[in-house]
């Protein structure tokens, strides 16, 4: 049975009160035609439960803006919506494409602080968010009285004598539910072994990201990130979000999050004043570490929370420690996120 508008109600019933679907949920594709995102395709996603998002086959399968009855949810980055075009790979110079969104994907073979290995300089976070998809396919499904929009792709990073590696990303909803299902596979098509660096970059802003929200987690550990001496400092005041302030300096925490027996693990992001929650569930095993960007600098005010196979050092201090992860020839790895919007402060209790 689908649940639209506070009641349960079959597909036949459903369709006895309209004569297309699309009145209650749909699924649309669009291309920017105007600024620096100019040719970028999106997807546009109406879940019929107040859930909205717009998908971006044109840049990494990310997801860009995401509001919940006409609250945004999600944070945008000064860039907006870029064409992969404008990309610069070198330093810190990804920022400069940076969308933000709810997600921005950062990987495959490199993510964290530019560095040098082996004699390639790598920049920040990686390329995967700077190509265009391929094979992109929308489908609209009945699965008995399940109403299923999704969206798939697939990103390509490859490169002659080096890694050839795709990843098959689908974003599935479904209608008069408020859930976002990301499922990721990863496969070798090369004949070596390559690293494979992922962390999922969700960024959440204003006023979802307010004095009044907290994070709501089974935290083993939280330490700060190696090198930054204010997050050392305020290590107890992970959890608490000031006003905006001039000049502040970013803070950035690893959380090791406790799991069941299978490794599934998750967090909320509640903000109280809203009666309004971000649930994220993943799976320890296929990403580990927890990292938290607060940075609450005026013009900016954004929080990551950010699940990863890997930290932020850098490939080449992750080769150098043991962290570094792998993928082996013809080896497909998978990753699976879910997030869903939980409304109300008794919901939120029960949750």
């Amino acid at each position: 049975m689908a649940n639209l508008f506070g009641k349960k109600i079959s597909k036949r019933d459903l369709y006895a009160r309209t004569g297309n679907i699309s009145q209650f949920a749909d699924i649309r594709e669009s291309i920017i035609s105007e600024g620096n995102g100019t040719g970028v395709k999106l997807v546009d996603i109406r879940t019929g439960s107040g859930l909205n998002l717009s998908v971006l086959p044109g840049k990494g399968m990310d997801i860009a803006s995401c509001d919940f009855k006409g609250i945004p949810l999600s944070w945008m980055a000064p860039a907006g919506i870029t064409n992969p075009g404008y990309y610069e790979e070198q330093e810190d110079r990804w920022v400069r494409s940076f969308t933000g969104g709810l997600l921005t994907t950062c990987g495959m073979t490199y993510c964290g602080a530019p560095c040098e290995d082996e004699g390639t300089a790598l920049g920040l976070h990686g390329r995967v968010s700077n190509y265009t998809a391929e094979a992109v396919c929308i489908e609209k499904t009945w699965n008995n009285d399940q109403y299923e929009m999704s969206v798939k792709g697939q990103i390509r990073q490859a490169a002659l004598c080096n890694e050839n590696l795709v990843l098959t990303r689908k974003i599935t909803t479904i209608m008069g539910e408020s859930k976002i299902r990301i499922t990721d596979s990863i496969e070798n098509l090369g004949f070596e072994r390559q690293p494979l660096m992922m962390l999922y970059h969700f960024t959440f802003g204003w006023p979802m990201v307010s004095e009044k929200s907290r994070i709501k987690a089974n935290i083993d550990k939280t330490t700060a990130r190696p090198g930054q001496v204010e997050a050392e400092k305020e290590l107890n005041l992970f959890n608490t979000f000031p006003a905006p302030q001039d000049g502040y300096a970013e803070r950035c925490y690893y959380h090791n999050l406790a799991g069941d027996n299978n490794g599934n693990t998750g967090l909320m992001l509640i903000n109280d004043e809203l009666e309004l929650a971000i649930s994220m569930k993943y799976n320890l095993k296929q990403l580990f570490n927890l990292v938290e960007w607060k940075q609450m600098r005026s013009g900016i005010y954004v929080l990551g929370l950010e699940p990863s196979n890997c930290y932020l050092e850098g490939r080449d201090k992750a080769k150098a420690d043991g962290t570094l992860q792998y993928i082996e020839p013809g080896e497909v790895k998978n990753f699976d996120v879910e997030l869903e919007i939980i409304e109300g402060k008794e919901n939120i209790e029960k949750y």
